[in-house]
């Protein structure tokens, strides 16, 4: 489960968005195509669209700023799990996992900035 977690986490700050689109979640694929199919502006669809579409002018330093610098913990309650980590642009992050045919998927990102 880690490993989908970092893989995740490392595609997103490589801005590879077709990769990181093979490791999320079902549900949030589905969300992501359903705002881009909304958008005005953008050409083209599917996931890896919409993640270029959101993420795409983040600069990559700060998107690798996202990635973990140590894991706090993990929660796994059977196909669902959340890591709690720390990195150097949130102090307090947590990513949701999910267990899909036998493979984690990464779901939501909740963090919080330095106070």
């Amino acid at each position: 489960m880690l490993a989908a977690f970092h893989s995740y986490l490392s595609a997103i700050g490589d801005g590879n968005w077709a990769e990181a689109c093979t490791l999320l979640s079902t549900p949030v694929k589905t969300q992501l195509k359903q705002l881009l199919a909304h958008a005005k502006g953008i050409s083209g669809h599917g996931c890896a669209v919409a993640l270029a579409a959101l993420l795409g002018r983040t600069p990559a330093s700060l998107r690798q700023k996202q990635e973990p610098s140590s894991v706090v913990g993990v929660r796994i309650l059977g196909d669902h799990a959340f890591v709690l980590y720390r990195s150097p642009q949130f102090p307090h992050a947590t990513l949701s996992m999910a267990r899909e045919s036998g493979r984690w998927t990464a779901g939501v990102l909740a963090a919080a900035g330095a106070p």
